[in-house]
């Protein structure tokens, strides 16, 4: 809650927290691009690996995984994991859902 506001029935970021924060918006499965920042805290790919095979999955994961900080977190949907796709991450289960946490090398 104390770093959102509402607006309206829904919530957004606070002002002054948005202009800190970098939106990238990258297709998936092509290259991805130098303005794609490596050095991400959270990554949202929410409801979207499902559509892919186990490959795309895979490459997908590994882009993230070489993009997050050592502490970064993955948020993914309900539905999707990373085991048996990337051994890079493991989960963090919290009281209303769960992500995923970048390994310590």
């Amino acid at each position: 809650m104390k770093y959102f506001e509402r607006s309206g029935t829904a919530w957004q970021i606070r002002a002054d927290l948005r202009d800190k924060i970098n939106f990238q918006i990258t297709n998936l499965v092509e290259t991805w691009p130098a303005c794609v920042p490596r050095s991400a805290d959270i990554v949202f790919i929410r409801n979207v690996l499902i559509y892919f095979d186990v490959s795309i999955k895979r490459q997908i994961l590994e882009n993230v995984h070489q993009r997050l900080k050592p502490d970064g977190t993955l948020s993914l949907g309900g539905a999707e994991t990373t085991l048996n796709l990337h051994n890079g991450f493991e989960r963090v289960q919290y009281e209303r859902g769960g992500c995923f946490k970048k390994k310590r090398d």
